[in-house]
């Protein structure tokens, strides 16, 4: 049954996937359009900076869900509900301490960002809705823990397109019916969350009843435990924030508003890949966390080189992909807005994420593990050079758009692609070539299939929607089965089928 259910897991997901990616592919220009790259640019940035105010509540929430799935493996349902309680009451204390804040940065927004004048009052509503959303969110986050700890990710996938069909209404429903602000934006994600809270909610209540929150069961001992596990997420998400916000954020506050613009709507695609590798990969991780939980570290190696090989095969084939067709996709999709500049910028952020994509089980075995401190003290170290060395740059006068994001790449490379393997052969004893061949191949082919692509690029016709999607489907299937029987022999993939999906 849970064989199948991965497979079910991973079906949902992905679907789930493309429903949000149509919506939001043809979401963004209609909004670009209505409101300008320079007044988008700030929804990301708020999203950057949110993440930055949220970093102790990711240090207890970010184990919780680790921690109860273990404990309820292990038959200990009373240590669940403890775990249960205590984290929903810490985030209500959490969000008394938030919100005081937030209120300040709202209200002091132009002193922190280069905001136009005329746009003042939308930023202010549209950062006031975003934080108030994301509070809402911590109510809410315990609810979210049941799919992961019941393995029913196909429920989480069913609340997320029930969402994007809701969000895609709510947009057109007030870009039709009043004036098109920014702060529509903020209101509508402050909505989409009351829906995920009473959502999840239910569905907690439907798959795992005993969960329920119980102020005799807080338990301040957990909290310590869980912060003590968490605060190194903590830290690892703080440098990841800072190594993948620095350029929108620096761009926006010393360069201009409009090359802030530049920089917002160039991520975008790279955003979308990285949505798509962290469903994919959250839909692996109930199941190593059981087999962590249950089996030997011989087996758990096994079962995470088997991980990420699967998602190596998923997920290289969308990246490559947009780094080929990326100028064809900027100028189909957003014609207004399109330069070469968009074209640069995206194979910067990119690139990384091809790197990224090869190691994310791996990056997230300290998670699984519980062993995080060294891998996020090296994260955010050097997220601190990296910023420390773009803001030199940009307060010497520095206008060249590409050189944060250029440091930035090369911070990740050398962080993803050497750092992260070679700890995991460390802390597992596995050899450097089962950890390393299914990296080196996959990237080296990802390479030479790039640049074979650009070589007979000519004959691909991609002027308009129906062509390029065309090219699309016939490149990516004959990357994706040379790359399927590169990383997998015959054979491995018969095992590797019946094994985890019967």
């Amino acid at each position: 049954m849970e064989k199948k259910q991965l497979y079910i897991n991973l079906a949902s997901s992905v679907f789930s996937f493309f429903v949000s990616f149509v919506i939001t592919f043809f979401l963004t220009p209609y909004i670009i359009n209505n409101i300008g790259k320079e007044a988008y640019s700030f929804f990301p940035i708020s999203n950057s900076i949110l993440n930055c105010f949220f970093i102790v509540s990711i240090a207890l929430n970010a184990m919780l869900a680790r921690n109860i799935s273990i404990v309820r493996s292990r038959g200990d349902p009373e240590s669940a509900l403890r775990y249960f309680s205590s984290g929903f009451y810490s985030n209500i204390i959490l969000i008394l301490l938030f919100a005081p804040l937030m209120s300040l940065f709202v209200y002091f927004v132009d002193v922190f960002l280069q905001v136009p004048t005329k746009l003042l009052t939308d930023v202010r509503l549209m950062f006031a809705f975003v934080f108030m959303s994301m509070l809402i969110g911590l109510i809410g986050s315990v609810y979210s823990i049941a799919t992961y700890t019941e393995n029913r990710l196909d429920l989480r996938s069913l609340g997320e397109i029930i969402r994007g069909g809701v969000r895609i209404f709510l947009f057109l429903a007030l870009f039709y019916y009043f004036e098109p602000s920014l702060y529509f934006i903020g209101l509508i994600s402050f909505l989409l969350s009351i829906y995920l809270l009473v959502f999840n909610k239910y569905i907690s209540y439907r798959l795992a009843p005993e969960l329920k929150v119980n102020y005799s069961k807080f338990d301040f001992s957990k909290i310590k435990e869980l912060l003590a596990s968490g605060s190194w997420v903590s830290i690892n998400t703080l440098g990841a924030t800072l190594l993948t916000g620095v350029a929108l954020v620096l761009t926006n506050r010393f360069i201009s508003v409009e090359s802030g613009g530049d920089v917002a709507i160039s991520l975008m695609l790279p955003v979308f890949i990285t949505s798509f590798i962290s469903t994919m990969a959250s839909v692996l991780q109930p199941w190593l966390t059981k087999v962590y939980a249950s089996k030997s570290t011989g087996e758990f190696v096994e079962e995470v080189v088997s991980a990420q090989k699967l998602l190596s095969l998923l997920t290289t084939t969308p990246i490559v992909l947009l780094i080929i067709f990326s100028p064809s996709i900027f100028k189909l999709w957003i014609p207004g807005e399109y330069s070469n500049v968009l074209d640069g910028l995206s194979i910067l952020f990119l690139f990384p994420i091809l790197i990224h994509g090869n190691m994310w089980i791996y990056f997230n075995h300290g998670f699984i593990t519980g062993r995080m401190k060294e891998q996020s003290f090296i994260l955010l170290l050097m997220s601190i050079i990296v910023c420390g060395v773009s803001l030199v740059f940009v307060l010497l006068g520095g206008k060249n758009i590409y050189i944060i994001p250029l440091m930035t790449a090369i911070a990740s490379v050398l962080y993803y692609l050497f750092f992260i393997p070679i700890q995991v052969i460390g802390r597992t004893g596995a050899s450097i070539k089962e950890i390393y061949s299914p990296i080196i191949i996959s990237l080296i082919f990802s390479v030479l299939f790039v640049y074979l692509s650009h070589l007979f690029f000519d004959f691909f016709y991609v002027g308009k929607w129906i062509g390029l999607l065309f090219t699309l489907v016939v490149v990516g299937v004959v990357f994706i089965t040379i790359h399927m029987f590169l990383l997998f022999n015959v054979r491995s993939l018969v095992a590797f089928k019946k094994k985890r999906f019967g």
